[in-house]
């Protein structure tokens, strides 16, 4: 009998639940009816732009090797690319997940905001 531990990772389908769930807890606590996903997104875009990190709205991957997005750095320099194909709801996924890398200890981010990257670093580990 092999004592297999699971796998710290989460696939994408379980961050979007995660990510839907904290909304949904978070505005209810708040009494927050409706942040909408442009608005998470322009914070989280707003996020990038205080850190330094380009996003790359781009047509990304092909039949043979379909990629979403990611972050990379380019010349020294970070990116995010976002497949501009992507539901808003997925673009949110790709920025979380990548600015869940940086330190943001020492940036004012938004409670929900920052409860949404944790979850996203949580995911990747």
């Amino acid at each position: 009998m092999s004592s297999r531990s699971p796998s710290p990772r989460v696939n994408k389908d379980v961050l979007s639940l995660l990510i839907q769930k904290s909304f949904r807890e978070y505005a209810s606590r708040q009494g927050l009816i409706s942040m909408e996903s442009r608005k998470i997104l322009a914070y989280l875009e707003d996020l990038a732009f205080r850190l330094g990190v380009e996003i790359v709205y781009e047509k990304l991957g092909e039949e043979e090797f379909p990629a979403r997005g990611g972050l990379c750095k380019v010349k020294g320099a970070y990116k995010i690319f976002v497949d501009r194909s992507e539901t808003i709801e997925g673009q949110i996924k790709i920025l979380a997940c990548a600015l869940s890398s940086f330190n943001t200890e020492d940036v004012y981010i938004l409670p929900f905001i920052r409860g949404i990257l944790n979850k996203a670093q949580g995911s990747s580990e």
